[in-house]
């Protein structure tokens, strides 16, 4: 990953898949706080997007694209533009979804659009712990996305964060600290899959930003490898510390269940069958059974600061 040059200008188009997501919404808010033309910040939401997420994108004064990736004719959203950022996917997809239709069909037809228009850079957010032998679904099929970007021949970047925490703007959330906020506020038991003895890195929402518009100048070239950063913050904790950490922020004591993975894997299948958005997957179960931390983390040399602590990343929620 190398090669600085001056691609982010006033002037430059800017296309944001996913916009209403958690990642997206922060970064099209950071990008209107910064831009003099915010029409020149495009944003592709889904046809039944939630009213209140795509408010928000609209009151920043970003042009608002009402579509999906499989749907025809997106030349007009797709013309012109100079950096399109692929920040579709989802740990836990809606009921009709797969991991391969959500990251590989939708990535496939991304890049489709993108060659069709001469799209100058792709900058996509993957996930750390993206592999082609992942146990996971969803790991699996972010690696097979991430190589259907490398491989199109468009200068690309693939960015692969540890769970991302934090809010600076609008409502949205990760999903697990959503999840874990409502446990700890509402159940007496914090039930967290076999104790909650994996390993995460988390990284604040802002710090992420920061690394994706850093990006938008940088290109990778040679090799795959050089294409791709990990993110993540600056300590290493299990996600049952994480759990205690979020405790201490809401000044609320509650005892964490150990969940055998028996009990996880049933009520994983149940949430499948009966809810429209799994409040947790099987897939999910097969996540938490590994850590989820950087070999290699580049976060700091791309945003060229400290980085931000755990605590000061949870104080965001103003809880």
């Amino acid at each position: 990953m190398n090669t600085k040059h001056p691609t982010l200008t006033q002037t430059n188009s800017i296309l944001v898949d996913g916009a209403t997501g958690y990642i997206g919404s922060h970064l099209v808010h950071s990008l209107t706080k910064t831009r003099n033309d915010k029409t020149n910040i495009r944003c592709l939401v889904r046809k039944n997007a939630d009213a209140s997420d795509v408010n928000f994108l609209e009151t920043s004064g970003a042009n608002i694209f009402r579509a999906d990736l499989n749907d025809d004719g997106l030349d007009t959203v797709f013309s012109q533009v100079d950096i399109a950022c692929h920040l579709i996917g989802s740990i836990a997809p809606r009921k009709g979804e797969t991991s391969t239709s959500l990251h590989i069909g939708q990535t496939e037809r991304f890049v489709q659009q993108c060659l069709k228009a001469r799209v100058k850079k792709i900058i996509m957010v993957s996930a750390c712990g993206a592999d082609s032998k992942a146990e996971s679904d969803y790991h699996r099929t972010k690696w097979q996305a991430e190589k259907i970007v490398l491989d199109s021949g468009i200068p690309s970047l693939i960015l692969r964060p540890s769970l991302v925490i934090g809010r600076i703007a609008g409502n949205r959330n990760s999903k697990l600290i959503a999840r874990l906020e409502y446990l700890i506020r509402n159940k007496k038991l914090v039930p967290l899959i076999a104790g909650g003895n994996n390993k995460v890195q988390p990284i604040f929402i802002q710090d992420l930003v920061e690394a994706i518009l850093a990006s938008f100048d940088l290109v990778g070239i040679s090799t795959n490898n050089d294409s791709i950063a990990e993110l993540g913050g600056p300590e290493i904790i299990t996600l049952r510390e994480l759990v205690q950490r979020m405790m201490a922020k809401l000044n609320i004591v509650r005892s964490v269940l150990a969940l055998p993975l028996p009990v996880a894997s049933l009520a994983a299948y149940l949430a499948q069958l009966t809810q429209a958005v799994p409040i947790i997957s099987l897939d999910q179960i097969k996540i938490a059974k590994q850590d989820n931390i950087c070999h290699n983390n580049k976060l700091e040399s791309l945003i060229k600061r400290s980085l931000t602590t755990i605590d000061n990343a949870l104080d965001s929620y103003q809880w």
